[in-house]
C-alpha cells in the first residue's frame, strides 16, 4: 500500500466517483482503477463496487473513526495529568466533557 492509493481511496470517496476523482487527481481514469484495484488485491478487500460506490463498512468507519480517534488524542494527552492534586484536573475534566457531548 502506497501513500498514494491512499490519496486516490480518499479522493474516489470524497467525490463520489472515479471519473470525478481522476479529473481532482489530474490522472487517467484507467490509472486510477488499475491503482485500486491493485490496492484491492493487496489488502484482499472490495473497496468498491464498479459503480463507485464504497461498500456500508466503509462508510460506516468513515463516520466512526474520526470522532474515536479524537477521543484517543484526547485519553493520550491526558494521560500524566494528577486528577487528585489540588486544581490540576478540573479544566482537563470539563475538555474532556465537551469532547464527549460534541
Amino acid at each position: 500500500m502506497t501513500f498514494q492509493q491512499i490519496r486516490y481511496f480518499d479522493s474516489i470517496v470524497h467525490t463520489g466517483s472515479m471519473s470525478h476523482a481522476a479529473d481532482q487527481l489530474f490522472i487517467s481514469q484507467p490509472s486510477l482503477s488499475v491503482s485500486i484495484s491493485n490496492l484491492e488485491k493487496e489488502l484482499n478487500v472490495k473497496l468498491f463496487d464498479r459503480k463507485g460506490n464504497p461498500p456500508k463498512i466503509v462508510l460506516y468507519l468513515g463516520r466512526v473513526l474520526p470522532p474515536a480517534i479524537i477521543m484517543m488524542l484526547i485519553i493520550y494527552c491526558l494521560r500524566n495529568v494528577s486528577f487528585v492534586s489540588g486544581s490540576h484536573g478540573i479544566p482537563e475534566l470539563l475538555c474532556v466533557a465537551v469532547a464527549a457531548v460534541l
